[in-house]
């Protein structure tokens, strides 16, 4: 609920925020879903043996996921020492692929050079001064105008 004060100081260069709770469906199909897959474990020695059969593939399919990405893990960190010496500064395979990020997009982009932290730290200063100065332009700008 928006509740307005008298007192409030309406400046254009400020920033706002606005939290959406999202919608409720999706949190009660998602405690149905989480129900129902503790339930299923649970009933699992009364499940009559074709859903036994199906869950075995499954669990399959699943561990070979698993080692789809331990194999991967392994040729990448080859890769990367093999490249480390041959041409500097080194390759990364998929170099999100252990990141936090989203599932699709570990394996974007398929690979980059190896930056050292200080390289980081040294371009992330570049880019917050880059930053401070178009912020100062644009209000220089806006000063022109007036």
């Amino acid at each position: 609920m928006l509740v307005t004060v008298q007192q409030q100081l309406i400046d254009p260069e400020s920033l706002y925020v606005y939290l959406y709770e999202g919608s409720k469906l999706a949190t009660i199909l998602g405690g149905i879903l989480l129900l129902c897959g503790v339930l299923m474990f649970v009933m699992f020695p009364l499940m009559p043996p074709f859903m036994h059969q199906g869950m075995r593939y499954v669990s399959y399919a699943g561990l070979g996921f698993l080692g789809f990405l331990f194999v991967l893990g392994i040729i990448r960190l080859i890769l990367f020492t093999i490249t480390m010496f041959v041409a500097k500064p080194g390759i990364w395979l998929f170099p999100n692929l252990f990141a936090d990020v989203g599932f699709f997009e570990s394996f974007i982009p398929l690979w980059s050079w190896h930056i050292s932290e200080k390289e980081e730290k040294r371009q992330k200063k570049l880019e917050r001064k880059a930053k401070k100065e178009r912020k100062l332009r644009k209000r220089e700008e806006k000063a022109a105008k007036r």
